[in-house]
């Protein structure tokens, strides 16, 4: 099974000119844009724009193009859990490799800092996540000597970089009723969002007009947030931060007060609000301690009336990013 990385411990990072910088914006906001509207945007010839975005992949700038999907829209919910484990480099890759391979996993990261990983599962029900978890300490109960979690009530953001190249918020979504076409046509696509119609209806044994309008109704759904290319930030120089933050309460106001941060912050990847221990957790992109002190003070500042408490913790690796996992693509 492919999975994608965006952060990695590397010391090569690698400058970009201009022109690179706007192919990669475009492709994080449309993975699917083809070379003729690429060169045009750019003002370059397709041979040349072709030559730049096969050297980003080649450079693992871009590891992929994918679906980014809002779980909610099909009806899942979103857990992050927190693992802190003891130090018994057997049991732990074999946790690991559990985690990476898991249905339900969307991302694992790993962390040197208060915890040692994140992974992010997209779940049907509580019951659902007792279930994962129960299972979990059946297999691991050895080794875990600390957890907790957070449940993601409302996102503002699903863009993987900073600022500088893209931005965005999710709109308010109903639940879709996804039937076994949309789920293929996810399926074909989670790891190559460029496929052409013609690829995708192959896959899925649908004409090209039905996928096509298919897709279309996924995006008017909100279930498709976009199309984009999946960047490792390392390979720019960044750094990936968790941010949870514990809010008195969160207003109406706070709520645009949010968005106006991913719209304006140049180190702010996404925002959402949760439950459980920590009220808001944010993923900050920083070039440095200076950057990430800026970002978390410009945080704080503006919601002075409100925060009580935070932690950031800096990840070292991202194991596996799973834009739609089995678990998602299977219909009860």
């Amino acid at each position: 099974m492919k999975k994608f990385s965006r952060i990695e411990h590397t010391n090569e990072s690698i400058k970009l000119d201009a022109k690179d910088n706007k192919l990669l914006e475009l492709l994080v906001a449309d993975g699917r844009m083809s070379v003729s509207q690429l060169a045009s945007k750019v003002a370059l010839k397709r041979d040349s724009v072709s030559y730049r975005i096969q050297k980003l992949q080649d450079k693992n700038i871009i590891r992929g193009y994918a679906p980014f999907i809002d779980f909610k829209a099909l009806g899942f919910i979103v857990f992050h859990l927190y693992l802190l484990v003891s130090e018994k480099p057997d049991s732990t890759s074999k946790l690991l490799e559990y985690l990476t391979k898991h249905p339900n996993a969307i991302r694992v990261l790993e962390f040197n800092d208060r915890w040692d990983y994140e992974v992010v599962l997209a779940v049907r029900s509580l019951d659902n996540f007792r279930d994962i978890r129960n299972e979990l300490h059946e297999k691991f109960g050895e080794i875990i000597m600390e957890e907790d979690h957070i449940i993601e009530v409302e996102r503002f953001s699903t863009s993987y970089l900073p600022l500088a190249f893209a931005a965005g918020f999710t709109k308010d979504v109903k639940p879709y009723d996804a039937d076994e076409l949309d789920l293929s046509i996810l399926k074909s696509m989670r790891y190559d969002a460029r496929k052409t119609l013609i690829q995708v209806s192959k896959e899925v044994s649908a004409d090209t007009d039905t996928i096509r309008k298919r897709i279309k109704k996924l995006e008017q759904n909100n279930v498709i947030h976009r199309f984009g290319a999946v960047v490792n930030i390392s390979r720019l120089n960044y750094h990936l931060y968790v941010f949870n933050a514990n809010m008195r309460f969160i207003s109406e106001r706070d709520d645009m007060r949010f968005r106006d941060l991913v719209k304006n912050s140049r180190n702010i990847i996404e925002i959402f609000k949760t439950t459980g221990d920590f009220d808001v957790t944010s993923y900050l992109a920083a070039e440095n301690s200076h950057s990430l002190n800026t970002a978390i003070k410009n945080f704080k500042q503006e919601f002075a009336h409100t925060v009580t408490n935070y932690q950031a913790l800096l990840v070292f690796q991202e194991h596996s990013f799973n834009p739609a996992p089995d678990a998602v693509l299977q219909q009860e």
